[in-house]
């Protein structure tokens, strides 16, 4: 039987959930505002607005390999399996809010979506070890601990395009605003990583 109680008492469990909730809030804005954004804050075409909305997911499609293949290298060199999640975390978590904050400062339209990319490569940066950690936290377990994780993104997920709706509407249409709050978030995730021991399992293996 699925060790409920455990999970919802899991300080492990919930801090792997909330920093998905963090990494998803900022990357849904990609597949929903982005290309509102580059047609009323950045006066783009239709056409062109439509082209370069696709740079932010080609960019984390890039994310994930990287990561795979920084955390190779890092893990050879430290030993440890924890702190080369952590150190992926922290820079993804680190470059999404840092460039998303960046690209409010850019004037070139095509430049500030490189930036708003970067912000996505540094994104995805962060879900192979959210994944795998799921994996050694879950244990025999996994499925459950990977579900509740991702439901939590979908939380998040749907949380943003309505938060960014709403304060474009409270403040006529400050997209600024809604880039800071997104890389709050992602500063949030750091602290979520912190504290999350990412590899003991929530049972001991049999």
């Amino acid at each position: 039987d699925v060790p409920w109680g455990k999970m919802l008492t899991s300080s492990r469990a919930w801090l792997l959930c909330l920093q998905y909730f963090c990494l998803s809030y900022g990357w849904y804005f990609y597949i929903t505002w982005l290309p509102t954004y580059l047609r009323e804050a950045r006066h783009l075409a239709m056409q062109s607005s439509a082209w370069l909305s696709v740079v932010p997911l080609f960019c984390g499609g890039l994310g994930n390999p990287a990561s795979v293949a920084i955390a190779i290298r890092l893990v050879r060199r430290n030993g440890s399996v924890a702190r080369t999640r952590r150190t992926m975390a922290y820079l993804g978590f680190t470059g999404a809010a840092s460039f998303l904050v960046l690209s409010t400062l850019i004037h070139e339209p095509r430049l500030a979506v490189l930036a708003i990319g970067m912000a996505s490569f540094c994104n995805d940066l962060v879900m192979p070890p959210a994944w795998a950690s799921a994996m050694d936290i879950g244990g025999k377990y996994a499925g459950t601990i990977s579900g509740a994780m991702n439901m939590w993104g979908n939380i998040g997920g749907a949380m943003a395009p309505l938060a960014i709706g709403y304060i474009l509407s409270l403040t006529h249409d400050n997209w600024n605003l809604t880039f800071y709050l997104s890389a709050a978030i992602y500063l949030m995730g750091i602290i979520c990583w912190k504290f999350l021991d990412p590899v003991t399992p929530l049972e001991a293996p049999e």
